[in-house]
């Protein structure tokens, strides 16, 4: 099968803050010392618009012999776009790609065993690439019982606020 996906959010906004004498007078209230504005007294604006788009275009083949072995490989690529001044802090369009691909393959050599292999691998702007493989042994103890014996490592991709705002 082969998936497509757009999505885009626009948002228009100007935020207005002010006056904030009376913020200013409370601080010199709490701190003597302090002799002078610490905010600017006068209304502010910030241009808080919002411009986020995403193409998501997905890929996948899958296989069954009918008999004791099935496998499915796929592809997908993912392109963000965002405009937003007020929180990356300038006016600048942010961009972010995914490229991913998988396999997974499962091989039944008896009625009561069920072996499962798979990696998926993930290169993005953020982290470069990762690799997630897994792997797993079934055992069918009886029609309602099945025991799971598996591997897995993983990695998830950080969103777009937990990466451009990590701190440390």
């Amino acid at each position: 099968y082969i998936q497509a996906y757009h999505m885009m959010d626009k948002s228009s906004d100007t935020l207005e803050v002010g006056p904030l004498s009376i913020v200013n007078a409370e601080i010199r209230a709490a701190n003597p010392l302090i002799t002078f504005d610490l905010i600017s007294p006068n209304f502010q604006y910030f241009d808080n618009n919002l411009r986020f788009q995403r193409f998501d275009l997905k890929t996948q083949y899958s296989y069954s012999n009918k008999r004791n072995m099935q496998f499915a490989i796929g592809a997908g690529r993912r392109k963000d776009r965002q405009y937003a001044p007020l929180l990356i802090g300038d006016k600048r369009n942010d961009r972010f790609t995914l490229t991913r691909y998988f396999g997974h393959i499962q091989y039944d050599p008896h009625a009561k065993i069920s072996l499962n292999a798979g990696v998926m691998m993930e290169h993005n702007t953020f982290t470069g690439t990762d690799t997630s493989p897994r792997a797993s042994v079934n055992l069918h103890l009886t029609p309602k019982q099945t025991l799971r014996l598996g591997y897995s490592k993983a990695f998830r991709t950080p969103s777009y606020l937990e990466e451009k705002f990590r701190t440390g």
